[in-house]
């Protein structure tokens, strides 16, 4: 699910997003930005392509979890874009 695309540095994207007690994706976003629209992109696909998410534990008190994510890229040259992925 994590395709970052070309990149030539390391980056780091965090997105930050909810997952609600049935187990549904909400309000996903960027919270800190790569610098580099392809990886942030990817990095949002990649929290959508893997939904939707297990259901939160009955004894959870809450009705929805916030998490956020790091996604960190460290490339030597280009990625290809064949959509294989890291």
């Amino acid at each position: 699910n994590w395709i970052p695309g070309q990149s030539g540095a390391s980056r780091r994207t965090v997105v930050v997003f909810s997952v609600g007690r049935n187990g549904s994706l909400s309000n996903p976003r960027i919270s800190r930005s790569s610098g580099h629209q392809p990886i942030d992109d990817a990095a949002l696909q990649a929290i959508s392509r893997a939904s939707p998410y297990m259901p939160l534990p009955a004894e959870y008190v809450g009705d929805a979890v916030q998490i956020n994510f790091t996604f960190d890229i460290n490339v030597l040259g280009e990625l290809e874009s064949s959509g294989a992925g890291i």
